[in-house]
């Protein structure tokens, strides 16, 4: 069943990118011709499909057709997961070490000081240390960001150990709502980095220019918030399941 699931968000999230860039490419084209129309819009979607059609009329074509339009979809969504994870993880560490400071740090030193050969030296460091230094930017990302993913596979993997099943189903809903928001994300400003190339190589199309600035700033906006919004859901379940089960043991 879990295999399912992340199977149907990978081909979610790739879907979604794939219909974004379709929608680019008809931008582009329409807008280079005799200006952009719904019906110019639909009768060019209806050629490129037109072919596919034609030949899925053997049932033998239509299945390889199918399979490989799914694997090309999952395969886009799994690149999509490993290029979201490490565009969003600065900003991810950067919100998480903040709760942790604000909120969470009275009760959390005690449980990370009983695993002081895994976690309790990188998580002192991921709070001692600044997310970003100017002088080694690189280094200093890498380092953090690593101390992140490590800490927060580790409250996982504690509250899977230690946790009711209950509780297993509801920190892995909001997990994969996480990453399938950050893949799709991911999609949103690929997308607007595609429509500022296209601004930079048609700057004359006065339509081009203005869809160029406003599209990507709202998706920009949009993708931002999204993310944000999810990651704070599923922190907030984090953080409150590893309390429950801290406190219980103790």
């Amino acid at each position: 069943m879990k295999d399912t699931v992340r199977f149907g968000e990978y081909t979610l999230s790739g879907g979604i990118l794939w219909l974004l860039f379709s929608c680019f490419i008809t931008l582009v084209v329409l807008l280079n011709g005799d200006g952009f129309t719904l019906s110019g819009a639909v009768e060019l979607w209806t050629g490129w499909f037109q072919p596919l059609i034609n030949v899925s009329k053997n049932s033998t074509i239509n299945t390889l057709l199918v399979a490989i339009a799914v694997v090309l979809l999952f395969l886009t969504g799994l690149l999509l997961d490993l290029l979201s994870q490490h565009y969003f993880s600065l900003l991810e560490a950067i919100y998480f070490r903040h709760w942790i400071i604000k909120e969470h740090r009275s009760w959390m030193d005690g449980l990370m000081a009983k695993h002081p050969q895994f976690i309790q030296q990188d998580y002192q460091r991921f709070l001692e240390e600044p997310v970003f230094n100017w002088r080694h930017p690189t280094t200093q990302r890498c380092r953090q960001c690593y101390r992140y993913n490590k800490l927060r596979a580790f409250m996982t993997s504690y509250i899977l150990i230690n946790a009711g099943s209950s509780s297993h189903s509801e920190l892995m809903n909001q997990l994969n709502l996480w990453r399938t928001s950050r893949s799709i994300s991911m999609s949103m400003m690929l997308f607007c980095a595609l429509l500022f190339i296209v601004n930079l190589v048609e700057g004359s199309q006065w339509m081009i220019f203005i869809s160029s600035i406003l599209i990507p700033g709202l998706l920009l906006t949009s993708s931002l918030a999204i993310s944000k919004r999810m990651f704070s859901r599923m922190c907030m379940s984090l953080f409150a399941l590893l309390y429950a089960v801290e406190r219980e043991d103790n």
